[in-house]
């Protein structure tokens, strides 16, 4: 007896991903965890699959680059923009006058921050010490303690005797 091919496929049919969710979703940096719960699969599923390392990449690049363009219009802050209806025209409040939407100031401490990230700034605090004849002096931290503990036992907090 000769067996006959079939045509068909054996095991289940193929699931369907929805590639441009998966983008979605990793823009926002969610896990893949998350993603294949959301797209009722499992992990293990998700990543065999041919091309989804590649967009779950490319959605997490664009995350990245959409809050670090969020991080610098917040450290620039915002002028004010007259509001303006479809056609362009100025729009007005009752009154007749032109309608502003207001300016945001540039925000100090993003700005600290991306120094810090990129430009690798960092708060930094040099101690020295200056002697009775006005020198500075570079202490080790054995001597700065040294000099902080007779200080802390004199009752003073400024040198008065010059040692």
């Amino acid at each position: 007896m000769e067996k006959q091919k079939l045509n068909s496929k054996a095991g289940r049919p193929k699931l369907k991903i929805d590639y441009d969710l998966v983008e979605r979703l990793a823009n926002i940096h969610c896990t893949q965890e998350e993603i294949a719960g959301v797209l009722n699969i499992s992990v293990f599923t998700l990543r065999r699959r041919e091309g989804f390392c590649t967009i779950y990449k490319k959605g997490l690049d664009k995350g990245r680059a959409s809050l670090r363009r969020l991080q610098w219009s917040a450290a620039e802050g915002t002028d004010p923009k007259l509001a303006t209806d479809q056609f362009g025209q100025p729009q007005t409040d009752l009154k007749g006058k032109p309608i502003f939407f207001a300016s945001v100031l540039p925000n100090v401490t993003m700005q600290i921050w991306l120094g810090k990230q990129i430009l690798g700034q960092a708060d930094k605090q040099e101690i020295g010490y200056i002697d009775k004849e006005g020198e500075a002096e570079d202490l080790s931290d054995a001597e700065l303690t040294d000099i902080i503990s007779r200080r802390r036992r004199n009752g003073t907090t400024k040198e008065k005797d010059g040692s």
